[in-house]
């Protein structure tokens, strides 16, 4: 005879539900009455486990810290000075009652001391300057060979340097006042009176430590000095310096 399906297929009993606490059994019989709370289910709690810990850094009482400082950007502040030196031309022509010129090749330069105002900008005193020996001589047009003088020419003035940064090339400028002695190696003698003196420069620095550059510039000058009645002895050089500088 056929079983029927539903019979055959019987379903597994499923197994009673673990209790989520543990469960105390009542007493034997004739045992006696169990204190209060006997036979009521009771949750059991377990301490949260521990684990051994491995330490993953040093600590901080004996590490060692290397703390790295940027190197700061060269500046231009504080206190200034220069001074630059070098070699150039420089020629002197009086115009008035008489005409002549003296010329030659020079040497030369600039110092100047001053402090910084504002970013890049020094103000600053300079003394200025070149001196030519045994210069030639032109008179109306004529070439009268060289005379065996000294010319030297100076100027005192208040003027300022403004630097182009980071590429530290600079831009220099005094207005003062100047004058022309002549000096023969026996005796000096003032050659004009004092007048205007104008002097210019343009350079190019190098830093060699945090204060001190070195750097090479050009120099350009003119002085209009009075020279008694109505002439004017008038002085341009220019000049090739190398220049030492603390900023």
């Amino acid at each position: 005879m056929a079983v029927p399906i539903a019979r055959a297929q019987e379903t597994a009993p499923t197994p009673p539900a673990r209790a989520t606490s543990e469960e105390i059994p009542p007493p034997p019989p004739g045992e006696p009455t169990p204190p209060p709370g006997y036979g009521v289910s009771a949750t059991v709690s377990y301490p949260a486990p521990t684990y051994p810990t491995t330490a993953t850094s040093t600590s901080p009482s004996t590490a060692q810290y290397v703390v790295v400082q940027p190197v700061p950007p060269h500046t231009h502040d504080g206190f200034f000075f220069r001074i630059a030196l070098g070699l150039g031309y420089l020629t002197g022509t009086n115009d008035g009652l008489e005409s002549f010129s003296l010329s030659g090749g020079s040497g030369g330069g600039s110092i100047a001391v001053g402090a910084t105002v504002a970013d890049d900008l020094n103000v600053h005193v300079e003394i200025f300057g070149g001196s030519v020996v045994d210069p030639a001589l032109s008179r109306d047009g004529m070439d009268l060979g060289d005379v065996s003088t000294n010319l030297n020419v100076s100027a005192l003035g208040v003027g300022v340097t403004y630097y182009f940064m980071p590429i530290n090339i600079y831009l220099a400028g005094t207005l003062g006042a100047g004058r022309a002695v002549l000096d023969d190696g026996v005796d000096a003698s003032a050659f004009t009176d004092t007048g205007i003196a104008l002097n210019a420069m343009v350079g190019k620095e190098w830093w060699v430590d945090s204060d001190w550059a070195i750097g090479a510039a050009a120099q350009f000058f003119l002085m209009s000095l009075p020279n008694g009645g109505e002439d004017t002895f008038g002085v341009l050089a220019l000049a090739l310096l190398f220049s030492a500088t603390y900023n």
